[in-house]
């Protein structure tokens, strides 16, 4: 009888649903990467900070650190950027055609399409021969076009 008991306890037991909370992921409103990006740039380290809204937040302030010595990011290049995915950031670099090479801040940033579907937009910061150039929107037209925009700085 006692095993009986025990055993419908126990069933019981296990029968209810177990209640658990749900969890949430956190976007960051702060980030700072670093790469050793080569010769010319040598050990690179970029900052992004947003005003930590949850919902839409805006960046406030992006930096560039090159060879010790910290560089504002033109405020042109963020300021009319929204909901930037700070978890898609990185350091990139490349040849170009002239003899200096190129750094680029890459991020993405949450952007609605016209039919409501949510697809990122590419964001690179580019500087070369000690400026910032210019700034860069590939927006995601459909599965096989997209538009570019460029912003010089």
């Amino acid at each position: 009888m006692r095993k009986t008991i025990a055993a419908m306890f126990l069933f019981g037991c296990l029968a209810v649903p177990a209640s658990a909370s749900q969890e949430q992921i956190r976007p960051p409103n702060y980030i700072m990467i670093s790469a050793n990006a080569g010769g010319t740039f040598g050990e690179v380290t970029v900052e992004i900070k947003t005003d930590k809204k949850l919902v839409q937040p805006k960046i406030t302030g992006i930096r560039l650190k090159i060879n010790g010595s910290w560089k504002k990011v033109p405020k042109k290049a963020f300021t009319d950027l929204g909901s930037p995915d700070l978890n898609t950031a990185q350091i990139r670099t490349e040849a170009g055609h002239d003899k200096d090479p190129w750094l680029h801040i890459y991020f993405e940033v949450n952007h609605k399409d016209k039919s409501g579907n949510w697809n990122p937009q590419k964001v690179h910061i580019s500087y070369h021969k000690g400026r910032f150039e210019y700034r860069s929107i590939t927006t995601p037209i459909d599965g096989s076009r997209s538009d570019w925009q460029k912003i010089d700085l």
